[in-house]
């Protein structure tokens, strides 16, 4: 799960329709970063400016450095007006027995130690 850092800021500042571009790219980004992957990962828009990423039969670790290379590239992607922006990433791998909402827990709650460890990081849960 990931998250734009400080997006409230773009949106105020520029306007929704830059906040929109930069929504527009971060999906773009996504997009292109998993065509690299196995075809059975998927992403899609979790809320706000918030997104999921899911990748069956990968694991953690490997999760950890591909979320570490989609947050390090959007972070030099240029948009019109709003600059650079980053990215906090929470990520999680289901444990056995393990239902999707405590999934879905544990992964929002690395998501938001990486808000309070200062943002622009990944962290695991």
């Amino acid at each position: 799960m990931l998250d734009l850092d400080n997006f409230k800021k773009v949106n105020d500042q520029f306007g929704h329709v830059i906040g929109d571009k930069v929504l527009v790219g971060l999906a773009d980004h996504l997009r292109n970063m998993l065509s690299t992957k196995n075809s059975a990962c998927s992403v899609g828009r979790w809320g706000g400016e918030e997104f999921m990423v899911v990748m069956p039969d990968t694991d953690l670790d490997s999760a950890l450095a591909f979320a570490e290379k989609i947050r390090a590239e959007f972070a030099r992607i240029k948009f019109e007006r709003a600059g650079c922006q980053t990215m906090s990433v929470g990520v999680a791998q289901i444990r056995s027995g393990e239902d999707a909402d405590a999934l879905c827990i544990r992964v929002d709650d690395a998501l938001y130690a990486a808000k309070r460890s200062g943002k622009n990081q990944v962290k695991a849960g």
